[in-house]
Parts: C-alpha cells; sequence; structure tokens
C-alpha cells in the first residue's frame, strides 16, 4: 500500500476530524525532542494529517493547530517523566486506550523504516521492567486496523 493510499483510507474514517498537517521541519523538531525517529508512515501520518479524532478515539501528534491534550511531545514527556510507572525513552505514545494505558511507537526496533505499535501497560505488575505486548508490526497497519474495528462496533 502507498502512502496515498494509506492516508486516503485514514482520512475516510466514518466521524472524524483531523489537523492540518505539520512541516518537516517540525516533525524534525519533535524528534529531536524526544529523542527518536519516527517511523516511515507515522512521519507522514503527522506531514499530512497532525492529529486525529476518529469516533472518539484521538491520536496524538504535532504542529501548530494540535489540541493541548493531544499534543505528541507534551504527553510523552509528561508519560516519561511524571507518570508511574514511567515509559521508557524508545516508547512514544500514540494513543491513551481512555483507562491510562497506550498505544506506542516502539523506536528501538525500526527496521526497513517502520517499528511495531506496542501496548504499554501503566498497571503491569513489572512496571517500568515490562515487555509491552507487540499489537501490530507497524503504525499504518495498526492504525487503518483500529478503524476497521471501530467503524463496525
Amino acid at each position: 500500500m502507498t502512502t496515498q493510499q494509506f492516508l486516503q483510507l485514514v482520512r475516510a474514517a466514518k466521524d472524524s476530524d483531523f489537523g492540518p498537517g505539520c512541516s518537516e521541519t517540525e516533525i524534525a523538531k519533535a524528534q529531536q525532542q524526544l529523542g527518536v525517529v519516527f517511523p516511515n508512515s507515522y512521519a507522514s501520518f503527522l506531514q499530512h494529517i497532525g492529529w486525529a479524532n476518529i469516533m472518539h478515539n484521538y491520536l496524538y501528534g504535532i504542529g501548530k493547530a494540535v489540541p493541548t491534550h493531544l499534543d505528541l511531545v507534551k504527553i510523552t514527556a509528561e508519560e516519561r517523566e511524571l507518570a508511574g510507572p514511567s515509559l521508557p525513552q524508545r516508547l512514544v505514545p500514540i494513543m491513551n486506550d481512555g483507562a491510562g494505558n497506550h498505544y506506542c511507537l516502539d523506536t528501538e526496533k525500526v527496521t526497513a523504516g517502520e517499528c511495531p505499535v506496542v501496548f504499554w501497560d501503566h498497571e503491569h505488575e513489572l512496571g517500568e521492567r515490562q515487555r509491552p505486548e507487540v499489537v501490530a508490526t507497524d503504525f499504518a497497519s495498526w492504525l487503518l486496523r483500529e478503524i476497521k474495528e471501530w467503524e463496525a462496533a
């Protein structure tokens, strides 16, 4: 699937609201602030969409128009510094599940420009030592699967 096809499918999601996207400079600044490199599909999402509300499921993002409660850099910093257990440096939260857990990009495991999406359980008995469950091989396949599930519910 091409990037354009991926973005078209995301934009076609029911009951959704999107940001205007952001610049490559804003993406580079966010990566620098977080100390990570975003996978290609997430960087494309940020550049062309920025952030999203799809059927009351909120995806974090960046850009001038991002709502404060969806600001990826702010949320990641808070989860790393203030949350217990602290989110490891390699993980970048992309969506809260509504119970304080996060779906995250595992930026330490990049292959061919993509990394897995994992589930960070804030109540896991191993805390910071947990090995988050891999829920998708990459951001694009995770998001498209989630959209199908949200629309089917």
